[in-house]
């Protein structure tokens, strides 16, 4: 690190000791005799060696005229760098086998509980549109009078009718 940089570091620790609760913008303000891009790296680099850390947010002006969230700084007695972040990598061969069998499991599973499911409400394995069809033929019959036939069709006793194939296959091509 050169004689300038070590500079800017000690002035931005001294300006942060004496005046805790800063946010960067305020640090450069104090700053004038250095550049703003070097400050904000000094106090992007004292972050991340930790030692500065974030004590508080606080709501800043921009001036765009819109507003940002900024951290307010101070000195860590006991630096603790922050960790390096992690690359992602493609999956070893092991490791993407031992998802897909997961995954399989997974799938197994849910293909129980759906057979379950279907085998104690058997509705739903029918189609919407062949639920639809069923109201709407049952809506109709019902409005004539007979509701025992209505209740049969609804229930889906009644599939095999024309007037209830009619109305799946009208559904299906408005689909």
């Amino acid at each position: 690190m050169n004689r300038r940089n070590n500079d800017t570091q000690g002035d931005i620790l001294r300006i942060v000791k004496e005046m805790p609760g800063l946010t960067s913008s305020e640090i450069i303000e104090l700053m004038p005799h250095v550049s703003r891009s070097t400050t904000y790296s000094t106090i992007s680099r004292l972050y991340n060696l930790g030692v500065l850390y974030p004590i508080a947010k606080q709501k800043v002006q921009r001036s765009n005229g819109t507003s940002i969230m900024a951290n307010c700084y101070a000195v860590s007695d006991n630096p603790t760098p922050l960790p390096k972040k992690m690359k992602m990598q493609k999956p070893s061969a092991a490791g993407y086998e031992a998802r897909i069998e997961e995954f399989k499991a997974k799938i197994a599973e849910l293909e129980e509980w759906k057979k379950a499911a279907i085998e104690r409400f058997p509705d739903l394995a029918v189609p919407s549109t062949v639920i639809r069809a069923r109201a709407l033929v049952a809506e109709e019959v019902a409005a004539g009078g007979d509701t025992l036939l209505a209740d049969q069709i609804r229930k889906g006793l009644k599939d095999a009718t024309l007037m209830v194939r009619v109305a799946i296959r009208a559904l299906e091509e408005v689909e």
